[in-house]
């Protein structure tokens, strides 16, 4: 049995020179120094281990089956959500530019009103500056020093 168990450790944990010939040998064409680099080799078919050790290899990842990588699926829900958030950045944007334009037009229509009304009241001042001008030119000749306030010549 000590043979057996020596043999069985020597094939779990080969020597350094084996080792070392394993994580550098190439096996089928590839390089060794991947995942089942630290596997023993296969011992021969003769051998009463060979029905227990079983080589391990992964195979290679294959992303040509179309999109299903994990990391494509992460880009494509965080371009998802990036066009949502252009959108609504979009409609935002509309919204405020729409408010603006109303506010600047708001306040032109303001600055309009506001130099009318000052041409209005003006205006107003001057008709009342005229009418005051005629009430004295009518009322001087009515009004006297003396107090008369008889009636204007040929008003009778």
């Amino acid at each position: 049995m000590s043979d057996e168990q020596d043999a069985l450790k020597s094939q779990i944990n080969p020597p350094a020179d084996q080792q070392l010939a394993l994580d550098t040998e190439p096996h089928s064409g590839r390089d060794r120094s991947t995942s089942d680099a630290w596997f023993p080799p296969n011992p021969p078919p003769s051998s009463p281990h060979s029905a227990t050790v079983i080589p391990f290899s992964l195979p290679a990842p294959s992303f040509e089956e179309g999109d299903t990588s994990f990391s494509r699926s992460i880009d494509a829900i965080l371009a998802t959500q990036t066009e949502r958030e252009v959108v609504e950045e979009k409609k935002i944007a509309a919204a405020v530019s729409k408010r603006a334009s109303n506010v600047l037009k708001l306040t032109q229509e303001n600055k309009d009103l506001e130099r009318e009304l000052k041409e209005m009241a003006e205006r107003l001042e001057a008709i009342e500056r005229k009418s005051q001008e005629l009430k004295t030119r009518q009322g001087s000749p009515t009004t006297s020093k003396t107090g008369d306030t008889s009636p204007p010549p040929g008003e009778s």
